[in-house]
């Protein structure tokens, strides 16, 4: 259940940035020692531009939002 609301919060987090992720799996989602999840973003990531297309986000593969 903690997770799930992790998980949640980092997926508002992004829409939040206008950012969607498209690639949410077992590969993007990471739990540290402390038992925190962290989101990786990668690149298959994309902006939201309102009224456009949306363009991909360019950077590092496997880097943690939040």
């Amino acid at each position: 259940k903690i997770y799930a609301q992790q998980l949640a919060k980092a997926i508002l987090h992004l829409h939040k940035n206008q950012v969607l992720h498209r690639g949410i799996n077992l590969g993007t989602v990471l739990i540290n020692k402390d038992g925190e999840l962290k989101l990786l973003v990668t690149n298959s990531a994309r902006y939201l531009d309102e009224g456009k297309a949306g363009t991909t986000v360019v950077g590092p593969r496997n880097r943690p939002i939040i």
